[in-house]
């Protein structure tokens, strides 16, 4: 996401929207992301890393679900916004923000890796797959979400409620992403072994997510729209034969001296 971006958001402009509209879908893909980790063999996370974040909301709901510490390395722009955010309700949590530019250099990983919303913004798409890889320690899991190009004649129809610009703007992140059999093609390619498919929430997250969700959410104006419009990687981390070099994915934004992200090894 960057500022000049045509049709499509700004940093304020997409936390403005992801407030106001997206907190009840968060809330439900936070609780998924907690019930997949679980069900793939991470029952109690002792700490994420939010890849590609924006507002670093996702990241906040995730940290409140889990009581885990969440480092949030953000996409450009968003930075000043996430150190910020502040959610209704107070949302508890730990969350601690660094430059996404950061995960090509840094040594930290994690038993939990996750990133929403950020693939189809990358140029280097596999590079980013192979450094979450990166991430993720050994046991790990990492969880790959974004839109999915398939669902945006039917997403569109149903933007009637969240006004013209960012209708617009979310008709335009839909265009710009990848197919589903494109984005399984990408990740056979860089992470060999991983589960790609539509995300659908089930019975037990939706109910999780109900009876959780803090009463003071707001409503999401979006219409249901009756396709998957979401795809997720799932990928669990095998102790690797070699060690293979990191991807400079998002070269012109890595600073000459880059701290690592999240302190120590965990």
């Amino acid at each position: 996401m960057t500022d000049n971006q045509p049709g499509g958001w700004t940093p304020r402009a997409y936390t403005d929207f992801a407030l106001s509209s997206q907190l009840p879908a968060m809330w439900t893909l936070a609780t998924w992301i907690r019930h997949t980790a679980a069900a793939a063999g991470v029952p109690a996370v002792t700490a994420a890393l939010d890849a590609g974040a924006g507002p670093a909301l996702l990241s906040r709901l995730v940290a409140a679900q889990t009581g885990a510490p969440v480092t949030a390395a953000v996409q450009p722009g968003f930075a000043g916004i996430a150190e910020d955010l502040k959610v209704p309700g107070g949302s508890a949590g730990t969350v601690t923000v660094c430059p996404l530019a950061a995960l090509s250099q840094g040594s930290s990983i994690y038993p939990l890796v996750y990133s929403y919303g950020c693939l189809h913004e990358l140029a280097d798409k596999a590079g980013f797959l192979r450094d979450l890889r990166h991430c993720t320690e050994p046991g790990g899991v990492l969880l790959v979400i974004d839109t999915i190009r398939d669902a945006g004649q039917a997403v569109g129809a149903g933007l009637g409620g969240v006004g013209r610009v960012h209708a617009a703007a979310i008709s335009d992140t839909f265009a710009r992403s990848l197919s589903l059999a494109e984005f399984t093609a990408l990740a056979s390619s860089a992470l060999p072994g991983a589960v790609v498919a539509p995300l659908e929430f089930g019975g037990e997250v939706l109910l999780d997510a109900e009876l959780s969700m803090p009463e003071t959410f707001p409503d999401d104006p979006v219409l249901y729209v009756p396709v998957a419009v979401l795809a997720a990687i799932q990928w669990r981390h095998q102790p690797a034969t070699a060690a293979s070099s990191r991807t400079r994915w998002l070269a012109d934004a890595v600073p000459h001296h880059q701290p690592e992200i999240g302190g120590e090894k965990r």
